[in-house]
């Protein structure tokens, strides 16, 4: 997707931000996909932009923005059965 030059200069401000800053980066960044997370930022950035003509994003839009991305770790119920040559059986 192409983002406008301000909003590529406001992701490049929060990159930064967020690499010297590990207690935000550890915030913002723990069990989500660093791509998915800044192209979410672009477009909420964009979205601001448009209507506002800055692209900074509130610390609201921020929170919002981290939970939207967070990635629970998948839990399973059962591990997958096994088949061997003494028959089935479950791995738990």
């Amino acid at each position: 997707m192409n983002f406008k030059p301000e909003v590529l200069i406001y992701l490049n401000q929060v990159k930064s931000f967020l690499s010297k800053n590990e207690e935000a980066r550890s915030y913002f960044m723990s069990n989500t996909n660093p791509d998915d997370f800044y192209t979410k930022l672009c477009e909420m950035s964009e979205k601001n932009f448009d209507s506002s003509g800055e692209p900074s994003l509130t610390q609201e839009q921020f929170e919002e923005l981290r939970l939207e991305i967070i990635k629970e770790p998948e839990k399973k119920v059962f591990d997958p059965i096994v088949y061997t040559k003494f028959g089935h059986y479950s791995l738990n």
